[in-house]
């Protein structure tokens, strides 16, 4: 009876664990502490059957396999993973509006362009190293009297 109770209260405390890092990182989505807890979820919401179709859904998303035009993927992408977040909460006693949890996230402007920075000199690099492209060279002539 009281490992029973020990297991139930470690469950709870991994889920609650994914629910707060889901909330916490909901506005960046490359974070790897987001991307470890959307992997927990099947794990540890095996039973839960509304929150692993939610992350089903969500994961189909993340993994297309056409080609969608981005804003409307970004729009979705942001939807369903609300809603997977408010399927967890609400199977661990938090009730959150869906609207709400979409529109109060702070996401400074600086950190979605960090991210965007690095994705093209990731792609640039990648390129390079797969030999699709080369490294742009600028020569430039010095003047004797300026070089000292």
């Amino acid at each position: 009876m009281q490992n029973k109770r020990e297991e139930d209260r470690e469950a709870k405390k991994s889920k609650l664990q994914i629910l707060k890092t889901l909330m916490a990182t909901r506005g960046a989505n490359l974070c790897a502490d987001h991307i470890n807890a959307l992997n927990l979820i099947d794990f540890e919401f095996y039973k839960v059957e509304e929150v692993r179709k939610a992350w089903k859904e969500y994961l189909a998303h993340l993994n297309p396999t056409e080609t969608q035009n981005s804003t409307q993927w970004a729009t979705k992408r942001l939807d369903l993973l609300t809603c997977l977040i408010v399927k967890i909460a609400a199977h661990l006693n938090y009730h959150y509006e869906h609207v709400d949890l979409k529109s109060n996230c702070y996401l400074p402007s600086r950190w979605t362009s960090a991210e965007e920075d690095l994705e093209i000199i990731r792609q640039g690099l990648r390129a390079w190293v797969e030999k699709k492209s080369a490294l742009p060279l600028q020569v430039e002539l010095i003047n004797d009297s300026e070089a000292v």
